[in-house]
């Protein structure tokens, strides 16, 4: 019963991020079987929107074209969205945002 909370405190992690997204890609019929039938997509799924890669986004993409989300739709596609927000703020002000902090800290 504890296993979603447990994923999504990894997930929100930057460092537990991918070792969480290969472990939700391997293991989805096992997730799906357990908590497909309850809300716990929707309230998991955002943690894929923490992503930063445009890898990241087109492996997701391709996962879940051939991987169903039963009620997740939408908050999927939310998800993407916040994934390609981040890639976008990322590659405008990375540059900026890193020589700011290194003169000034």
């Amino acid at each position: 019963q504890d296993t979603p909370f447990i994923l999504a405190s990894i997930w929100r992690n930057k460092f537990g991020r991918d070792l969480t997204w290969k472990f939700m890609q391997e293991n989805w019929s096992v997730i799906l079987k357990r908590y497909g039938g309850s809300n716990f997509l929707t309230k998991f799924l955002p943690f894929l929107g923490y992503h930063t890669k445009k890898q990241d986004l087109i492996d997701a993409k391709k996962f879940f074209n051939k991987n169903a989300a039963p009620g997740g739709e939408k908050t999927l596609k939310q998800s993407y969205e916040q994934l390609e927000s981040n890639i976008a703020w990322i590659k405008d002000d990375k540059k900026d945002i890193s020589n700011w902090l290194e003169k000034n800290y």
